[in-house]
């Protein structure tokens, strides 16, 4: 599990220094998503290394959510002011 946690920040760390060499057009995260796309595409690391940290991270996504959908339920009557 180790090393598909490394793998996955390794891609998006690659995504945050394109993503800043590009001034930001595309977003890291994306980048990022593409990189590991590529990186097991090309077989330069397997599935199954990746699997059970990514399993990890989609188990545990709504903590991810969450804090934004507390902003939104906190500050919505500001949002809706200046919609």
């Amino acid at each position: 599990m180790l090393k598909g946690i490394l793998t996955i920040l390794l891609c998006y760390l690659g995504g945050m220094m394109i993503a800043s060499l590009i001034n930001g057009m595309i977003s890291a995260g994306v980048i990022g998503m593409l990189l590991l796309f590529l990186t097991l595409s090309f077989k330069a690391c397997k599935p199954e290394q990746v699997a059970p940290a990514a399993r990890f991270l989609l188990d545990n996504l709504l903590l991810f959510f969450l804090p934004a959908a507390v902003g939104i339920m906190e500050y919505g009557h500001l949002m809706l002011s200046n919609l």
